[in-house]
């Protein structure tokens, strides 16, 4: 008896098991030679006999049990229209040879991937719907590139295992996907091209190799990244410790977080175009690793904070909050400060460590219903009169411009309790290089106890300080 070969096509170790029920079959673009596919272009659909099983071609029965298998053996890109809407549990354009796909599909005619993988060998694009409840996975060799070009509408994350995914099409990816650059336990580098305005639910990466956020347009504009959580089912807060930046061909990244939840940035980050906190909180920078290099606007009900900093200005408008440190902390801007009428400057001192926060700035502005807002941690055990904060340090040659609302020159400020806050006129009001506050009495231990229900509790005398 003559021994049964297996088609060398059919064993090809870079296929993914997805399901031990599942079976491959290889688009076969002749028609006439299931034992040595051919690659090219054509129609997909469940009327045409283009799929191999090693034996026959027969047609596509749309079972979401079975995954497609594009050759590469291409002398040019070639494109498969979808005839119908397609159902396919895993996708793998471009598997050897130079050349890769373009998958279009029109109006109803939807791709389902069942399980969300697409394995990509030769850069390919999908110029349409990309359905299903799995999300999209990208695999396949780190060089290439899967492009979108059109609005998706698949539902779970979307994770960039190798390689690179381009976005043509503004809603290319869901509004409600999480955005996952890399792959677990791998040094695989990833990125993303926007190209286009994107919001999404959610950014994060794994693994220990790069991930980079970019905009390659060839020509000038900015692609707007939005992350609100709110636009997905699972709204949690997302670290990013990849790189945001500019494309070489002078197209612009911008980057807006709204919704609730937190987004926290650890990487250095180049980006220049606008970063606008609409909603929820921005995190730049945790124990003074991370950074940005744009004009940061701080909207109502958003808190910017973090130990990091930017190298551009920071506006903080009517309702919004500025929470420098990860807890007690530093938040350093090259630019300019302003805080607007209502804005709130949310300032925390570590009583037992004697720490606390401070915003440097190169120019500060304070309009006169700006908030002062005081909070004590930890007690008062490394508190001592005398101690000195600088809750504003302005590194520009000139001065603060105004002072916060809540405290009035000259005066007394009534913390409730007994607990009076002694207010220095020295350039309080006017001008000084440095906002500082000054420990002039710790309460005795009782009173701390009493005080420390209502949130403040020590004595202070707030003035400015010139810098020498």
């Amino acid at each position: 008896m003559k021994p049964f070969h297996i088609p060398l096509f059919l064993a090809i170790a870079s296929l993914p098991l997805t399901s031990l029920r599942s079976s491959t079959l290889t688009w076969d673009a002749s028609g006439t030679s299931p034992s040595a596919p051919t690659g090219g272009g054509g129609t997909w659909s469940s009327t045409n006999s283009n799929w191999s099983n090693g034996t026959t071609d027969t047609a596509w029965n749309n079972s979401a049990d079975n995954s497609a298998y594009f050759l590469g053996n291409l002398t040019a890109y070639a494109a498969i229209t979808l005839g119908e809407p397609i159902t396919v549990n895993s996708l793998t354009l471009g598997a050897g040879g130079t050349n890769g796909y373009t998958i279009i599909g029109s109006g109803s005619n939807t791709l389902t991937v069942s399980s969300g993988l697409i394995t990509v060998g030769r850069s390919s694009t999908i110029q349409a719907n990309i359905a299903g409840s799995n999300g999209l996975t990208k695999g396949g060799v780190s060089s290439v590139t899967l492009t979108l070009g059109s609005v998706n509408t698949y539902t779970g994350a979307t994770q960039i295992q190798n390689g690179n995914l381009r976005l043509d099409a503004a809603g290319a990816l869901p509004t409600g996907t999480t955005l996952v650059l890399g792959k677990a336990e791998t040094t695989n580098n990833t990125s993303i091209d926007l190209r286009t305005s994107q919001t999404i639910s959610g950014l994060s990466n794994v693994g220990t190799g790069s991930a980079v956020i970019t905009n390659n347009r060839s020509s000038a504009g900015t692609a707007t990244l939005t992350i609100n959580p709110d636009s997905g089912s699972g709204a949690a807060d997302s670290v990013f410790s990849g790189t945001i930046q500019d494309g070489s061909s002078g197209g612009l990244v911008a980057l807006t977080k709204a919704g609730s939840h937190a987004l926290t940035l650890t990487g250095t980050n180049t980006y220049t175009g606008a970063t606008t906190i609409s909603g929820g909180t921005l995190v730049i920078g945790v124990s003074g690793v991370g950074s940005v290099a744009s004009n940061i606007t701080v909207k109502s009900g958003a808190t910017l904070a973090g130990s990091g900093g930017t190298s551009g200005s920071v506006t903080v408008e009517s309702g919004g909050n500025l929470a420098p440190g990860n807890s007690a902390g530093q938040f350093t801007i090259g630019g300019s400060l302003s805080l607007a009428s209502d804005a709130i400057y949310q300032f925390e001192l570590n009583g037992a460590t004697g720490t606390a926060d401070k915003v440097a700035a190169n120019g500060i502005s304070i309009n006169a219903s700006a908030d002062f807002s005081f909070t004590l941690l930890g007690g008062l055990s490394g508190l001592s009169v005398g101690n000195q904060f600088i809750i504003l340090d302005n590194t520009g040659a000139g001065s603060i411009v105004g002072t916060f609302g809540n405290l009035t020159a000259g005066g007394i400020f009534n913390a409730g309790n007994g607990l009076l806050f002694s207010v220095s006129s020295d350039g309080l009001g006017g001008y000084g290089n440095d906002l500082v506050l000054t420990v002039t009495a710790v309460p005795e231990c009782s009173t701390v106890m009493s005080l420390a229900l209502g949130g403040s509790v020590l004595w202070l005398v707030i003035r400015r300080r010139r810098n020498s």
